[in-house]
Protein backbone atom coordinates (compact mmCIF):
# COMPACT_ATOMS: atom_id res chain seq x y z
CA UNK A 1 0.00 0.00 0.00
CA UNK A 2 2.81 2.71 0.70
CA UNK A 3 4.14 2.10 -3.75
CA UNK A 4 7.76 2.05 -1.87
CA UNK A 5 8.78 -1.33 -3.83
CA UNK A 6 6.39 -0.63 -6.46
CA UNK A 7 8.09 2.48 -7.49
CA UNK A 8 10.91 0.61 -8.85
CA UNK A 9 9.61 -2.01 -11.43
CA UNK A 10 7.35 0.26 -12.86
CA UNK A 11 10.31 2.79 -13.39
CA UNK A 12 12.46 0.63 -14.66
CA UNK A 13 9.85 -0.58 -16.50
CA UNK A 14 9.43 2.79 -18.24
CA UNK A 15 12.93 2.66 -19.66
CA UNK A 16 14.81 5.48 -20.78
CA UNK A 17 17.47 6.56 -17.68
CA UNK A 18 16.38 5.79 -14.39
CA UNK A 19 18.28 7.92 -11.51
CA UNK A 20 19.93 5.75 -9.01
CA UNK A 21 21.71 7.02 -6.05
CA UNK A 22 25.21 6.21 -5.02
CA UNK A 23 24.84 4.50 -2.09
CA UNK A 24 26.95 1.09 -2.23
CA UNK A 25 26.49 0.04 1.22
CA UNK A 26 22.65 0.62 1.14
CA UNK A 27 20.35 -2.94 1.63
CA UNK A 28 17.12 -3.27 1.10
CA UNK A 29 14.13 -5.91 2.65
CA UNK A 30 10.95 -6.15 1.33
CA UNK A 31 8.66 -8.90 1.33
CA UNK A 32 5.82 -10.32 -0.84
CA UNK A 33 2.52 -10.00 0.64
CA UNK A 34 1.22 -13.52 0.20
CA UNK A 35 4.24 -14.94 1.76
CA UNK A 36 3.79 -12.90 4.68
CA UNK A 37 0.17 -14.23 4.46
CA UNK A 38 1.32 -17.42 4.31
CA UNK A 39 4.01 -17.48 7.04
CA UNK A 40 0.87 -16.09 9.56
CA UNK A 41 -1.59 -18.89 8.26
CA UNK A 42 1.63 -21.32 9.21
CA UNK A 43 2.05 -19.70 12.59
CA UNK A 44 -2.00 -20.17 13.56
CA UNK A 45 -1.92 -23.53 12.39
CA UNK A 46 1.04 -24.76 14.67
CA UNK A 47 -0.39 -22.57 17.30
CA UNK A 48 2.69 -20.31 17.59
CA UNK A 49 2.84 -17.06 18.69
CA UNK A 50 5.29 -14.17 19.73
CA UNK A 51 7.96 -11.53 18.22
CA UNK A 52 8.87 -12.46 14.18
CA UNK A 53 10.55 -10.29 12.08
CA UNK A 54 8.75 -11.30 8.86
CA UNK A 55 10.79 -9.45 5.74
CA UNK A 56 12.71 -10.66 3.55
CA UNK A 57 14.31 -11.93 1.49
CA UNK A 58 16.73 -14.23 4.20
CA UNK A 59 19.63 -12.51 3.53
CA UNK A 60 19.48 -8.95 2.82
CA UNK A 61 20.74 -7.58 -0.67
CA UNK A 62 22.39 -4.41 -1.34
CA UNK A 63 20.37 -1.67 -3.66
CA UNK A 64 22.52 -2.72 -6.51
CA UNK A 65 21.72 -6.74 -6.33
CA UNK A 66 17.60 -5.53 -6.20
CA UNK A 67 17.77 -2.82 -9.36
CA UNK A 68 19.65 -4.93 -10.87
CA UNK A 69 17.53 -7.87 -11.05
CA UNK A 70 14.57 -5.88 -11.42
CA UNK A 71 16.04 -4.45 -14.84
CA UNK A 72 16.91 -8.24 -16.09
CA UNK A 73 13.30 -9.13 -14.89
CA UNK A 74 11.54 -5.74 -16.05
CA UNK A 75 13.25 -3.81 -18.79
CA UNK A 76 17.07 -5.04 -19.27
CA UNK A 77 17.04 -2.15 -21.80
CA UNK A 78 16.68 0.63 -18.58
CA UNK A 79 19.77 2.52 -18.63
CA UNK A 80 20.64 3.41 -14.36
CA UNK A 81 22.51 6.83 -14.12
CA UNK A 82 24.11 6.40 -10.91
CA UNK A 83 24.85 10.09 -9.21
CA UNK A 84 26.12 11.18 -6.33
CA UNK A 85 23.90 11.71 -2.73
CA UNK A 86 25.52 15.02 -2.91
CA UNK A 87 23.78 15.84 -5.99
CA UNK A 88 20.33 14.47 -4.83
CA UNK A 89 20.36 16.62 -2.00
CA UNK A 90 21.17 20.12 -3.71
CA UNK A 91 17.93 19.26 -6.09
CA UNK A 92 15.98 18.72 -2.78
CA UNK A 93 15.05 15.40 -3.43
CA UNK A 94 14.37 13.27 -0.50
CA UNK A 95 15.42 10.09 0.44
CA UNK A 96 12.45 7.27 1.47
CA UNK A 97 9.52 9.37 0.09
CA UNK A 98 11.57 10.48 -3.14
CA UNK A 99 13.34 7.62 -3.62
CA UNK A 100 11.91 4.80 -2.34
CA UNK A 101 14.06 2.50 0.08
CA UNK A 102 16.81 4.86 -0.16
CA UNK A 103 18.47 6.34 2.93
CA UNK A 104 21.32 8.69 1.98
CA UNK A 105 23.22 8.00 5.13
CA UNK A 106 23.67 4.49 5.26
CA UNK A 107 24.85 3.94 8.73
CA UNK A 108 20.64 4.21 9.13
CA UNK A 109 20.15 0.55 8.79
CA UNK A 110 16.62 -1.12 8.81
CA UNK A 111 17.70 -4.49 8.51
CA UNK A 112 16.19 -7.14 10.63
CA UNK A 113 17.26 -10.18 11.43
CA UNK A 114 14.78 -13.11 9.89
CA UNK A 115 16.15 -16.27 11.30
CA UNK A 116 13.47 -16.84 13.68
CA UNK A 117 10.70 -16.62 11.31
CA UNK A 118 12.96 -18.73 8.60
CA UNK A 119 13.37 -21.75 11.10
CA UNK A 120 9.40 -21.56 12.23
CA UNK A 121 8.57 -21.60 7.93
CA UNK A 122 8.48 -18.50 6.55
CA UNK A 123 9.55 -18.65 3.02
CA UNK A 124 10.19 -16.14 0.38
CA UNK A 125 9.03 -16.57 -3.76
CA UNK A 126 11.39 -15.46 -6.02
CA UNK A 127 11.62 -11.77 -6.97
CA UNK A 128 10.29 -12.56 -10.42
CA UNK A 129 7.29 -13.86 -9.36
CA UNK A 130 6.69 -11.15 -7.50
CA UNK A 131 7.58 -8.47 -9.75
CA UNK A 132 5.53 -9.76 -12.89
CA UNK A 133 2.23 -10.31 -10.35
CA UNK A 134 2.76 -6.74 -9.38
CA UNK A 135 3.21 -5.54 -12.84
CA UNK A 136 -0.12 -7.93 -13.83
CA UNK A 137 -2.14 -6.27 -11.28
CA UNK A 138 -0.79 -2.89 -12.10
CA UNK A 139 -1.66 -2.91 -15.32
CA UNK A 140 -4.93 -4.76 -14.92
CA UNK A 141 -6.33 -1.66 -12.95
CA UNK A 142 -8.23 0.74 -14.63
CA UNK A 143 -7.36 3.90 -13.37
CA UNK A 144 -3.39 5.44 -14.31
CA UNK A 145 -0.91 4.46 -12.03
CA UNK A 146 -0.90 7.28 -9.09
CA UNK A 147 1.99 5.97 -6.72
CA UNK A 148 2.27 7.33 -3.27
CA UNK A 149 5.73 7.62 -2.83
CA UNK A 150 8.50 8.09 -5.92
CA UNK A 151 9.37 10.95 -8.36
CA UNK A 152 7.72 10.99 -11.36
CA UNK A 153 9.46 10.32 -14.51
CA UNK A 154 9.16 13.97 -15.66
CA UNK A 155 11.04 14.81 -12.68
CA UNK A 156 13.25 11.73 -13.26
CA UNK A 157 13.82 13.10 -16.64
CA UNK A 158 14.63 16.50 -15.30
CA UNK A 159 17.67 15.13 -12.74
CA UNK A 160 18.89 12.78 -15.80
CA UNK A 161 19.34 15.68 -17.46
CA UNK A 162 20.81 18.20 -14.75
CA UNK A 163 23.22 15.04 -13.94
CA UNK A 164 24.49 14.80 -17.49
CA UNK A 165 24.85 18.34 -18.04
CA UNK A 166 27.18 18.43 -14.60
CA UNK A 167 28.82 15.50 -16.36
CA UNK A 168 27.75 13.28 -14.03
Amino acid sequence: YTDRFTYWPLRIREGGKVLIPEVPDLEWQFIDGRDLGEFAVKLLEQGLSGDFNATGPARARSMDENLVDLRRIVNPAAEFLRVPVSFLEEQGVQPWADLPFVLYDTSERFIANVDRAVSHGLTFRPLSDTVKDLLDWRVEKSEPVQLKTGITREKNDQLVEAALAKGM
